[in-house]
């Protein structure tokens, strides 16, 4: 080694090591705190490269511009005089560097120029600092008018979101996108993990404006959404797209069949006691020999049925100015169904002119013969249905729990109803559900459709809102007529279960009205039996008319059925849209005939 090398190798270990020793002050004198030469590693506390500006840097064909890093101790203070070396990687097509390393100024960026070639081309430029941190610009080079977005997302709920996913779309409004069904985006970026990772969009044309939005999922699950739009882009400059996430809520939306039941019990409207108390007449006498007493005339349903036969050949208590035997049939009876209170009380001469179909006739009846018929009709009756009073009471029991238990189905039709926003609600009554007795006393379901009962105003239409996750139903009002109800169900269901066509032919299936021909005609005289058959079949056939005249006769009563409810979410699917409904509670009230009251409820749903 010459002694001119170990000189100068010596002269530059001691500028080093006088620059390390020394104050820390700039050879300027400037005193710049922000400045450290200090060239000597630290591994507590590392120096790092950062992007002074954007790693992604668009640059036109033939045109340059800088390529920027700053260099900073773990304290992110500056450090001048550093050399950083600038690198191109993969295919330049003609682009170049002014230089290859470029000396930290006392702010500790480094600067080259890179200039654009002739061809449009991506390539990567490296920076890697002395201590070997490495920074990596994305470089394009282009004749397009192009630039880039990045997404900066923000989040001020609870869900503990893992994935995040960003779509660009060209030309489209926030309005139009909805989380679970994007069309097909401009761009798409890569899935990230963290809210505070920033997406970019790279070459997005400035011919347009745009719409960023942003899927938050948990664990494979769309819970999150946001969007920005009327976004710009201008050539080679980043554009942010600030995107607010918000939880999706649960939205009913679809056709919901609704299972209700309300619970009426003690709230009897006057339609239904109507008819309930007609089936009751045919149980509530039980002493043959009669007692005024209790008002007990008679031995039911033996009682019941044989006022109407003797109708048809005595004529007592008939209304009207001059009454005779050709209009008395004709004539409402002062006594209800069943009351035979009049034979008891030797009451047939109540106004002049009474008309038996023969004389003396009604006067038999009177003096005793009743109440031996009525024995031996019971008994027939007996032998046919032994339990009759209690069969008569399943039927009488069946139409009243069929109203005071009331179970109906319905479809609730909901429109994007979510978020507290108030939207479109139809609820249409469908089917009614009744348990009704067999001939064995055991229960059996009937379920009908409620246009096939005549029923008409079914439906109603208004709007209603939902918040987290409750679904409020406001007070709506449907013509739910009992009358009507009851009528189906007897004739179509109650009848038809017992094996019947009409309640006369289940009368006369009760009462063989040969041998009460008979019986009379040996016991009373007067007709034969044959006649006497036929006033007993004429008197069925006018019981059971009567019956279902009686309840016919209410089916006009309108009843107004007024219920308001809410409910829950249950289950939900993908989309999150409720696919149950759970918890839900009805409140309501009827009015018939100027009577009124309030009832309570339950339902559930499930989406069609």
């Amino acid at each position: 080694m010459n002694i001119r090398s170990v000189v100068g190798t010596i002269g530059v270990v001691t500028v080093l090591t006088l620059g390390a020793c020394g104050d820390g002050s700039p050879s300027d004198g400037t005193n710049n705190a922000n400045s450290n030469t200090n060239t000597n590693t630290n591994d507590q506390c590392p120096r790092q490269l950062a992007f002074d500006g954007s790693s992604v840097v668009y640059v036109q064909l033939g045109l340059s511009k800088g390529l920027r890093v700053r260099y900073e101790d773990c304290d992110a203070r500056a450090v001048a005089g550093a050399q950083v070396a600038f690198e191109i990687v993969g295919n330049p097509a003609g682009s170049q560097l002014s230089a290859l390393t470029a000396e930290t100024g006392s702010d500790g960026i480094a600067t080259v120029i890179l200039t654009g070639g002739p061809t449009d081309t991506t390539f990567q430029v490296t920076a890697t600092a002395p201590e070997g941190s490495v920074r990596t610009f994305e470089i394009t080079v282009t004749g397009r008018s192009i630039g880039y977005i990045t997404v900066e997302m923000s989040y001020a709920g609870t869900e503990p979101f893992n994935s995040f996913s960003a779509h660009l779309f060209a030309g489209m409004d926030c309005d139009a996108l909805t989380p679970f069904s994007l069309p097909a985006a401009y761009l798409v970026s890569a899935p990230v993990a963290q809210l505070s990772d920033r997406p970019q969009f790279a070459n997005v044309p400035t011919d347009t404006t745009y719409a960023v939005a942003v899927v938050a999922k948990v664990d494979g699950s769309i819970l999150g959404f946001g969007c920005v739009d009327a976004l710009a882009v201008a050539f080679g400059a980043e554009t942010i797209a600030s995107v607010f996430l918000r939880d999706i809520p649960v939205e009913f939306d679809g056709v919901y069949d609704l299972d209700n039941h309300f619970d009426l019990t003690g709230s009897m409207p006057p339609s239904v006691a109507t008819v309930v108390n007609l089936f009751d007449e045919m149980t509530d006498d039980n002493d043959v020999n009669g007692d005024p007493a209790t008002q007990d005339f008679g031995q039911d349903p033996a009682a019941f049925l044989l006022d109407f036969v003797y109708r048809q050949f005595c004529c007592w208590e008939a209304t009207g100015a001059t009454p005779d035997w050709d209009s008395c049939t004709a004539q409402t009876y002062q006594h209800d169904y069943g009351d035979l209170s009049a034979i008891y009380l030797l009451d047939f001469q109540s106004w002049d002119g009474a008309q038996p179909r023969a004389w003396g006739l009604c006067g038999a009846l009177e003096m005793g013969t009743n109440e031996y018929l009525q024995d031996e009709v019971q008994t027939m009756i007996l032998a046919t249905l032994p339990d009759v009073v209690g069969r008569i009471s399943d039927i009488a029991g069946d139409l009243a729990r069929a109203i005071n238990q009331l179970h109906l189905t319905s479809e609730l039709t909901l429109e994007h109803i979510a978020g507290g926003k108030f939207g479109p609600f139809t609820h249409e009554l469908v089917t009614m559900v009744v348990q009704l007795h067999d001939p064995n006393g055991a229960l059996q379901t009937f379920e009908f459709d409620l246009a096939a009962a005549g029923l008409t105003n079914r439906s109603y239409t208004g709007s209603t809102s939902s918040a987290d996750g409750v679904l409020d139903i406001p007070l709506h009002s449907f013509d739910l007529d009992f009358g009507k109800l009851l009528e189906y169900i007897y004739l179509n269901g109650i009848l038809p279960l017992l094996g019947y066509t009409s309640t006369a032919d289940m009368f006369m299936d009760w009462i063989n009205c040969a041998s009460v021909g008979t019986w009379l005609e040996a016991e009373v005289g007067w007709f034969s039996a044959a006649e006497y058959e036929q006033y007993c079949i004429a008197g069925l056939n006018a019981a059971g008319a009567a019956i279902e005249d009686n309840i016919h006769s209410v089916t006009n009563t309108t009843t107004t059925f007024t219920i308001a409810g809410t409910c829950e979410a249950g289950e939900l699917n993908h989309e999150r849209v409720v696919t149950t409904l759970i918890n839900g509670v009805w409140n309501g009230s009827w009015s018939e005939s100027g009577q009124s009251d309030t009832f309570t409820g339950t339902f559930t749903g499930t989406r069609q």
